[in-house]
């Protein structure tokens, strides 16, 4: 493939290996001027999956990932082919995230202070956490889910406060989920400085794709999140 022959630090150049390649873009919205353009190209035997993201249509981050094929000899062959490009992990994964600190912060709407925040909490907000919004599968949790699941917890109010902010829309819409079933966390004051950014993040994206069981559902983002806030006080 032709993708290491580009300049991985030229975000633009990577953009246009891959538009080459899929000339249709379809963007994602996740909302207050963020998109995302999946993309995709294939060789013999290997795969590579591309995401970049967007501010105002302003190619901001891009994350490369690809996996090596099974038999050793080939694993070998691509490891020297991708090996000045690409970061590998010990399952064979090939991996490649540029200016990923671009999306390890909250939106800039976001006024409250942002110090000693934990790593967990940083990819929980961003995009690398998933997008898809809901609970489970027909088996599983969904990643998002399960990623909120593991800092749950530790959370503090000020926490919850800033994940309100994510650059990631399912964070956001599950972080306001959570507020509305521990209502009780807050006192009034701080109840009435959430609500009207909590209304600005339904009204941004109105309705959300979800899956519930074996099933894909579009429902109005303020039916989801009371749907699924009500699963969790049971």
């Amino acid at each position: 493939m032709g993708l290491v022959k580009t300049d991985k630090n030229n975000a633009r150049e990577v953009e246009r290996y891959f538009r080459r390649k899929m000339p249709a873009v379809v963007k994602t919205n996740l909302g207050f001027g963020w998109t995302l353009w999946d993309a995709s190209t294939a060789g013999w035997r290997v795969s590579i999956a591309a995401r970049f993201y967007y501010y105002h249509d302003t190619l901001v981050s891009y994350a490369l990932d690809t996996r090596l094929p099974e038999e050793k000899a080939l694993q070998a062959r691509y490891r020297k082919w991708g090996e000045h490009y690409f970061s590998y992990t010990d399952s064979g994964k090939q991996s490649l995230a540029f200016n990923e600190m671009a999306l390890l912060k909250p939106l800039p709407e976001y006024t409250g202070t942002s110090v000693n925040i934990s790593p967990a909490v940083l990819h929980y907000m961003s995009p690398g956490s998933d997008i898809a919004y809901g609970y489970r599968g027909s088996i599983a949790l969904f990643p998002n889910r399960q990623s909120f699941n593991r800092i749950k917890d530790s959370l503090t109010n000020a926490d919850l406060m800033l994940m309100l902010y994510s650059i990631n829309p399912a964070s956001r819409l599950t972080t306001i989920e959570y507020c509305i079933s521990h209502k009780s966390r807050f006192n009034e004051q701080q109840w009435q400085a959430l609500t009207p950014w909590i209304d600005s993040v339904v009204k941004e994206i109105p309705e959300v794709k979800t899956v519930y069981g074996c099933d894909e559902f579009t429902f109005s983002t303020w039916f989801a999140i009371q749907f699924y806030a009500g699963l969790q006080e049971k």
